[in-house]
């Protein structure tokens, strides 16, 4: 169980560990360092000391190869030195900028992602460029351009697992690591051996169901997983991992119930199974609530639960915790 509460003296004590996470993986590898950043989100800050300096930087966009995409959408990147101060203060500001961003109350409010995090890449700048930008635009299988925010962490970590072994040799192409801070201030480092040169197409071959998960489920599992550290953020709670494959089975359960068809009752329905039981729509009370003569396809699954108090879901999640053939395994 995850026990971070985002607190300011959890967060200095985090950000220790991730500076000598990402000084270790840039001398494990060898490799050029680099801050990955989102300049719309940090932009809305000009008026912080970390902002106005990263803009002194002079960062170099990513271009993202599509007309529908302005060149202010396009990340920034920004080499370190490990043996510049200068530099190491820059990173320790994007490492507490990182955590700061993590806080559920501003997520709630509409904040957002703005240090997508740490790579280290050998190959030549203009390559590693390249190999981020373009694999930012990817094609659905009716062949629809998808932007594919996978330099975005809320979005990297969830898709991560979803993607093939090859799939993932791919996305990492030329880069050789990325440390990024998963949504409970976790550090998550991925290591790679990188391709010796650039592919010649940077296509994941992505599947109908992977490109649902991007257009929708993962935002849904998004602001279900930040409502839920925000009523949790002092209490003990899934890791997000954990936390987001029991959103995953409940949503692929109930694909095609008619009632939960949208957002805000996949959303909802996403939080309930967290904040219960993993397995809070198999109850015989529930299950009873989605039988399909029970209401018209029309009354959704916000209609069917209303009358339902926490108390009653609570003891719902009392019965499933005894009954192990309902057990979700861990």
């Amino acid at each position: 169980m995850m026990t971070y509460n985002f607190s300011q003296e959890a967060a200095a004590q985090q950000c220790e560990h991730f500076y000598h996470s990402i000084l270790q993986m840039q001398r494990d590898t060898g490799h050029r360092l680099y801050l990955l950043t989102d300049p719309v989100l940090l932009l809305q800050r000009t008026d912080t000391p970390f902002v106005q300096t990263l803009v002194s930087y002079q960062p170099t966009p990513v271009p993202l190869p599509h007309s529908a995409v302005s060149v202010a959408d396009y990340p920034w990147l920004v080499a370190l030195d490990p043996d510049d101060e200068d530099h190491l203060t820059l990173l320790r500001g994007s490492i507490a900028v990182a955590l700061e961003e993590l806080h559920p109350d501003l997520l709630c409010q509409g904040g957002g992602r703005g240090i997508c995090g740490w790579i280290t890449c050998g190959a030549d700048p203009a390559d590693l460029i390249k190999q981020l930008g373009h694999t930012a635009i990817q094609k659905q299988p009716n062949q629809n351009p998808l932007l594919l925010r996978y330099y975005d962490p809320a979005v990297h970590n969830l898709l991560w697992d979803r993607l093939s072994e090859l799939q993932q040799r791919r996305m990492a192409g030329v880069m050789s690591g990325w440390l990024l801070a998963g949504g409970d201030a976790q550090i998550v480092v991925r290591r790679f051996q990188p391709a010796p040169m650039l592919y010649s197409t940077f296509s994941l071959g992505l599947n109908a169901q992977q490109c649902e998960f991007i257009l929708n489920v993962c935002g849904i599992a998004n602001r279900a997983l930040r409502q839920y550290r925000l009523q949790l953020a002092e209490h003990p709670r899934y890791c997000e991992l954990t936390a987001a494959s029991h959103i995953l089975h409940a949503l692929e359960r109930q694909s095609q119930h008619p009632a939960l068809q949208q957002p805000a009752d996949k959303e909802r329905l996403a939080l309930q199974v967290l904040q219960y039981h993993p397995e809070i729509d198999q109850h015989p009370k529930i299950a009873e609530l989605l039988d399909y003569d029970a209401f018209s396809d029309d009354v959704t699954w916000s209609k069917r639960t209303r009358a339902i108090t926490p108390e009653i879901w609570q003891r719902y999640a009392r019965e499933l915790a005894i009954t192990p053939s309902m057990e979700n395994p861990q």
